[in-house]
């Protein structure tokens, strides 16, 4: 996800005034892979997730994760933030 794209989802949360979930991994993490296996992709969290906040889902390998782990000195995986769209 690209600096534009993040901008959109704000824009977005604000007027739905939802929270933004931001779920960072990488492929290359075997507790990544269980962490979304076992638990992000899962029907229930999926459903409660999609109703209640904008998500971002965000490989550390793509333009977005790797500079939101950077900028936000983050240095574990996998991660699960909520943001204020303020």
């Amino acid at each position: 996800m690209s600096k534009e794209n993040l901008e959109n989802v704000i824009v977005f949360a604000k007027r739905e005034n939802k929270p933004i979930l931001v779920y960072l991994h990488s492929q290359h993490c075997y507790t990544s892979k269980k962490f979304t296996r076992e638990v992000m992709a899962t029907d229930s969290v999926r459903k409660y997730a999609g109703t209640r906040y904008f998500c971002i889902n965000g490989d550390i390998a793509r333009e977005f994760g790797t500079t939101y782990c950077k900028k936000n000195d983050i240095l574990v995986l996998p991660v699960v933030r909520l943001l204020s769209p303020d």
